[in-house]
């Protein structure tokens, strides 16, 4: 899971963050969204799901479902009151921090102050 917090969305931000952060031949799935068709020139295997037809992609199965969650998850844990352009890197590395030891955040914050 990786969140980049950018000045736009245009394709050639996309393509430069894509490249500096996604190992090649990894899998990148995304709706049809125009910024994201020239992925396709990276070195990277590029699934789409057109959501004005279908939820899930007929033959790939590729749905978006995943990422949609996970973004419902962060705002949820951003309260109306502190969210500002300054604080939303903090609430995301706590997003993600919190996520990725969801299973022991007690033992993880012990071994954090270690």
């Amino acid at each position: 899971m990786l969140f980049v917090i950018t000045e736009d969305r245009e394709a050639p931000t996309l393509k430069r963050i894509i490249k500096q952060h996604v190992r090649p031949r990894s899998i990148v799935y995304s709706d049809h969204w125009k910024g994201y068709s020239h992925l396709d020139q990276l070195n990277i295997i590029h699934r789409r799901v057109n959501h004005s037809k279908n939820r899930i992609q007929q033959g790939t199965g590729v749905h978006t479902n995943s990422v949609e969650g996970l973004w419902n998850g962060v705002k949820l844990n951003i309260s109306t009151r502190n969210c500002s352009k300054q604080l939303l890197e903090k609430h995301l590395y706590e997003f993600m921090w919190r996520r990725k030891y969801r299973n022991n955040l007690f033992e993880a914050f012990i071994n954090l102050l270690k």
